[in-house]
């Protein structure tokens, strides 16, 4: 559970991460490569005072990388994956980046979006992130949406704090001090980061992932908000 003052900070990074984005956007184009995006990335969020976390993608939905090296082409997608720390607190957000006009994949991109928005309210004091795994789950399937990295976790002084919201062997968590289990329910002052990775091998990867502070009034996002379509290269 987050302070005012932890919350303050952390909707400051999301929105240094935000900027750090769209400046890295305007660096892209065909021919442009991933180092040129993360320099363009690293100035940005230096000149607001925080430190990089991360810049990561995925070439072809082959895997995450941060390799400097990889040309982005017309008609690639890709999915980025950012964040920042700011006063000793994280951000963590992504989107999916298409280089060109692509309307099939802007199409599924507003899929994945529209799921997400559909289940946000899930994010409430004294629900747990069980339920949340299976409302998604039971929306994918209904739309036939296949491969989609679900998953969710607090953020804080540390980029994955509990509650985590994944699928695990692991059922508790366990120390001298501590044993509890995992499905841990949301209490309100908690942040919460949603994330939805979807890899197509051999040709791209979609995301959509943004972070809630949960109030007894419901959610309230601490990322800059977006519009429903990726962002796209011309």
């Amino acid at each position: 559970v987050k302070t005012p003052e932890e919350v303050s900070r952390m909707r400051a990074a999301a929105e240094i991460t935000e900027k750090g984005v769209k400046r890295s956007i305007r660096a892209a184009g065909e021919g442009a490569t991933a180092g040129e995006m993360f320099r363009a990335y690293l100035a940005e969020v230096a000149r607001h005072g925080a430190l990089p976390d991360h810049y990561i993608y995925n070439a072809h939905g082959y895997g995450i990388s941060s390799s400097p090296r990889f040309k982005f082409r017309s008609g690639d997608f890709t999915m980025v994956d950012c964040g920042v720390i700011y006063k000793q607190y994280y951000s963590d957000t992504g989107t999916t980046l298409v280089f060109g006009s692509n309307p099939e994949v802007e199409k599924t991109h507003r899929a994945l979006w529209d799921i997400f928005e559909s289940h946000v309210d899930l994010l409430a004091p004294g629900k747990r992130p069980s339920a949340v795994l299976k409302a998604f789950a039971r929306s994918y399937e209904e739309q036939r949406m296949k491969g989609v990295g679900y998953q969710g976790h607090a953020i804080g002084l540390q980029t994955r704090e509990h509650p985590i919201i994944n699928y695990s062997d692991h059922k508790r968590i366990s120390d001298e001090v501590v044993d509890i289990g995992i499905d841990i329910p949301f209490e309100v002052g908690m942040v919460i980061n949603i994330e939805t990775p979807m890899d197509v091998h051999g040709k791209g990867a979609y995301q959509v992932e943004r972070t809630f502070q949960i109030t007894s009034k419901g959610p309230t996002e601490l990322t800059p908000k977006r519009e429903s379509a990726p962002s796209v290269v011309a």
